[in-house]
């Protein structure tokens, strides 16, 4: 029997690679293959960690792309430009999730253009019952349940109760 997104939550985790230190992505994904949960890694910059972590043809579609397209960003002043420096990251990416939520129209019809399928770039802070949706771009979009930057802007505590 199939199983269908309503009859059973699905959970996935993601990271923002967000330029970290070699060292601390090792940690990172240490920590998750410890508790064999898989994770998807959402790629700024490039990282030897990835790369090896990430070698089979499999897990390399799992990788995701982190693009910046605010003011200043580094990886280009255009959309087009943008897309084409972080895609050379990551060629087999198969979505990807803006700093900051960032987007547009424009941005979300040239990642599906280039052959991106989905994105994770909408934050429906603690919403039950998240579903993919489907944007009129082409991409599925799979919002994000639960965002360590949005809890810091709610003044959330991070200690857990027992």
């Amino acid at each position: 029997m199939k199983r269908t997104f309503l009859e059973e939550p699905v959970f996935c985790f993601t990271a923002d690679i967000d330029w970290a230190a070699e060292e601390h992505i090792d940690d990172m994904l240490s920590l998750f293959k410890s508790y064999g949960v898989p994770l998807t890694p959402f790629v700024t910059h490039e990282s030897a960690v990835l790369q090896s972590y990430y070698s089979t043809p499999e897990l390399r579609q799992r990788v995701g792309l982190h693009p910046n397209f605010r003011s200043g960003s580094t990886h280009g002043r255009e959309v087009s430009d943008i897309c084409e420096n972080v895609q050379r990251l990551w060629p087999e990416a198969k979505g990807f999730r803006s700093h900051s939520f960032f987007e547009s129209s424009p941005v979300l019809e040239e990642m599906f253009r280039r052959g991106l399928v989905y994105d994770s770039n909408t934050c429906l802070w603690l919403q039950p019952n998240c579903l993919p949706l489907r944007h009129f771009s082409g991409l599925i979009r799979f919002p994000v349940f639960w965002e360590d930057d949005v809890h810091f802007l709610k003044c959330d505590s991070f200690e857990l109760s027992s």
